[in-house]
């Protein structure tokens, strides 16, 4: 544990999703999103709605490290 530090907290979590990278449950053609370059609106739409669940996970890892 890494105890009352909060960036000791913070490297701890990073190193912990860093170890379970490549382990996911889902198969490969989860792992996609769009790549709206040169796309209409729509797509970047798409795009960002793709991303915001793993931006949301990443807020509330870190937020978890850094709350004591």
């Amino acid at each position: 544990a890494a105890g009352d530090d909060p960036r000791a907290r913070l490297n701890a979590a990073v190193q912990a999703v860093a170890d379970q990278r490549g382990m996911s449950a889902g198969g490969q053609e989860d792992d996609d999103v769009i790549d709206p370059y040169r796309q209409s609106h729509e797509v970047y739409i798409e795009s960002a709605g793709q991303l915001t669940p793993a931006i949301d996970e990443i807020e509330r890892i870190v937020r978890a490290a850094l709350q004591r």
